[in-house]
């Protein structure tokens, strides 16, 4: 039987990690014996993205008419064509999973930063997240408070959050810290816990564990302890290093987002959170992207969202 060769044209919208594309036209390759009738499925590479992915076919995105490409020039399209074919079935995957921008009112837990003007959604919270401080490393170890009072906060449970530069804390810096989370209790607020902040690399956890023990050793009764955690905690962290956190966090926000940007790939990442076994958030950025994962809502330890708050977010 002869073997067809042939292309078709795409006109693809939709986004890949950070490059969004519209209106685009793509050359599609193929070779075969017949046309494909129900499913297509390609090697790509792209960026940082690689692997295989299946389309149904024909899509309404593509045209219907074959431009056939002889023998000889099919073998010289083959790897700029694979690249091209590999991009354009993925942004047709992608295009119709468009992402939710994270809408503050949509959500009940928060991050609410020094120098963030309070917002609407603020009244329904439950759980607030309330920066207080920074454990600073210039110079000797030092804690610099953010805010100028204790503000009284009514109804929500109050996680007060320490940004840490490093975690060679000694022991004057972690009597400032949990004298500074009494004192929010006793101006009326219902503090519930002592939230850490601090970028601790994937392959040094084990060591982070041994310094949040430390913390956790010398926190009053009643209180619990949180940390912030880098999305590559959950695909790349050794386990040994995520068991020894579960034996000592209450929980851990994972962040999708870095400064004020989505993480692009960070769907990737999430598929991989049954490896940790400690309770977990997930940490949105208002008037960012986010698509939650199917699996998510079912995994036991996942206890919601938290949204990170900011001036000037789109509505």
């Amino acid at each position: 039987m002869a073997t067809r060769s042939g292309r078709r044209s795409c006109n693809i919208i939709g986004r890949l990690g950070g490059l969004v594309l519209k209106q685009t036209r793509f050359p599609i390759t193929y070779r075969g014996t017949k046309e494909p009738s129900s499913g297509l499925s390609a090697t790509f590479s792209h960026a940082k993205t690689h692997g295989r992915r299946q389309i149904d076919w024909p899509s309404p995105l593509c045209s219907r008419k074959w431009e056939k490409v002889p023998e000889g020039r099919m073998r010289a399209l083959h790897w700029p064509s694979r690249i091209a074919f590999g991009l354009a079935l993925v942004l047709a995957l992608a295009a119709p999973a468009r992402a939710d921008v994270v809408r503050a009112e949509d959500y009940q837990s928060f991050w609410l930063w020094a120098g963030v003007e309070p917002q609407a959604a603020l009244a329904q919270a439950r759980e607030l997240y309330l920066l207080a401080g920074e454990v600073s490393d210039r110079g000797n170890v030092h804690v610099i408070s953010q805010r100028s009072a204790i503000p009284h906060v009514a109804g929500a449970d109050v996680w007060i959050v320490y940004r840490a530069q490093t975690i060679e804390w000694n022991d004057a810096v972690l009597r400032d810290v949990l004298a500074h989370v009494e004192s929010w209790r006793a101006a009326g607020n219902k503090v519930v816990g002592l939230q850490i902040d601090f970028d601790a690399g994937t392959k040094h956890l084990e060591r982070y564990a041994g310094f949040l023990q430390s913390v956790r050793a010398r926190l009053p009764q009643g209180y619990r302890l949180g940390v912030t955690g880098l999305l590559d905690w959950s695909a790349h962290a050794d386990p040994a290093g995520l068991d020894a956190l579960a034996g000592v966090v209450d929980e851990v926000v994972l962040q999708i987002y870095q400064g004020r940007h989505v993480i692009p790939g960070y769907e990737a990442y999430l598929a991989k959170l049954s490896r940790l076994k400690v309770p977990f958030r997930i940490g949105l950025l208002q008037g960012g992207d986010w698509t939650a994962p199917a699996n998510l809502e079912g995994n036991p330890r996942f206890r919601g969202c938290v949204v990170f708050l900011v001036n000037g977010a789109p509505k």
